[in-house]
């Protein structure tokens, strides 16, 4: 498949679900944190997969781009995974304007010493 095979469009998760139960939008590639709630909500209403990415893509990219990784879907994360699933994961980064190294030590420490609060928001930042 290639980009002339189908019509790209940008729409967020909110809408992503919506036209996937309307029927007016066949798939999406999605990029979030596990567990994403937009997937968890179709998963539950629609008969809905997460595409296997192929291996020789995943060590292509992986090897091409540093910041992807090989990744995994567990099996029963969702409603109607069966079996673990290839796919692939990014890395994240912090960036900021700001020029005080006093402030960005305070943000930094804060996030740490309260990483246990941001895991319970965003299960996946614990990777």
């Amino acid at each position: 498949m290639t980009k002339k095979d189908f019509e790209p469009y940008y729409f967020t998760y909110g809408e992503t679900v919506q036209r996937i139960q309307d029927g007016s939008l066949d798939g999406r590639f999605v990029a979030g944190g596990f567990p994403l709630p937009s997937y968890t909500e179709l998963a539950n209403t629609h008969n809905v997969r997460i595409v296997l990415v192929d291996r020789k893509i995943v060590t292509k990219a992986t090897s091409e781009h540093p910041y992807y990784y090989r990744n995994v879907v567990k099996a029963k994360s969702y409603k109607g995974v069966e079996q673990d699933v290839l796919i692939m994961g990014f890395t994240t980064a912090v960036f900021t304007l700001a020029s005080d190294a006093d402030f960005i030590y305070k943000f930094l420490k804060n996030l740490f010493d309260h990483r246990r609060e941001y895991y319970s928001i965003y299960t996946s930042a614990k990777n």
